[in-house]
């Protein structure tokens, strides 16, 4: 097996992960799931920022599988876990959760990167 296709089995194996994992996040914050309402009121920010993270989880994971947005989709959710992450350190100090939302945002970000248009006009031109 070649490295370009291995490559493209991982991406696209990241690609379903974070998308599984941003519709289901995402979605229990829209759906106003108890435990989501009582940690955004614990944010003290307000509800509308649990709708505003919820809906931008729900469009990146949509994002993730159109290709040509791909690359936008993974900054979007990953600029959504930076905040979370910072959330869960320095208000919520919830040292577990905020090592998911860094992994999720390392993931997200490896995905930007692997999808970047630049590196895929590079990877294109190599192979023609």
């Amino acid at each position: 097996m070649s490295f370009r296709i291995l490559s493209s089995a991982l991406t696209w194996l990241l690609t379903i992960f974070l998308v599984l994992a941003f519709l289901a996040a995402g979605g229990v914050k829209v759906a106003s799931q108890p435990g989501m309402v009582a940690e955004f009121a614990q944010i003290g920010a307000g509800q509308w920022l649990r709708y505003v993270t919820g809906i931008l989880e729900v469009s990146g994971a949509i994002g993730l599988l159109i290709p040509k947005i791909r690359f936008w989709a993974a900054l979007q959710i990953s600029a959504v876990m930076a905040g979370a992450t910072f959330t869960n350190i320095w208000i919520l100090h919830l040292p577990a959760l905020a090592r998911l939302t860094a992994f999720l945002l390392a993931a997200s970000l490896t995905l930007a990167w692997l999808r970047h248009p630049q590196a895929a006009m590079k990877t294109q031109a190599t192979h023609t």
